[in-house]
């Protein structure tokens, strides 16, 4: 399956009201946004999720290029950190 495939899901807890009233609901909002604008209508390839606050190594996107190969190879890798 394809990640975007994946943004079609929808959240099946019990609790369903108390997580679309809770933080981390917005929070993977953002991130379903971030991801589908990327992903589906920019149509990239691969995408770099950071927080604001991380100080990242010069050589971080290397690294992500390095092993870009895995996910498009192996279809049961979803992420390389």
């Amino acid at each position: 399956s394809c990640v975007r495939d994946v943004f079609s899901l929808k959240h099946s807890a019990s609790h369903g009201q108390v997580f679309e009233r809770s933080g981390l609901y917005r929070i993977s909002k953002h991130f379903k946004f971030a991801l589908e604008s990327a992903i589906s209508e920019r149509r990239h390839s691969h995408a770099v999720l950071l927080e604001d606050d991380l100080l990242i190594s010069p050589d971080l996107l290397r690294y992500f290029w390095s092993v870009a190969w895995l996910l498009e190879k192996d279809p049961t890798l979803w992420c390389a950190s």
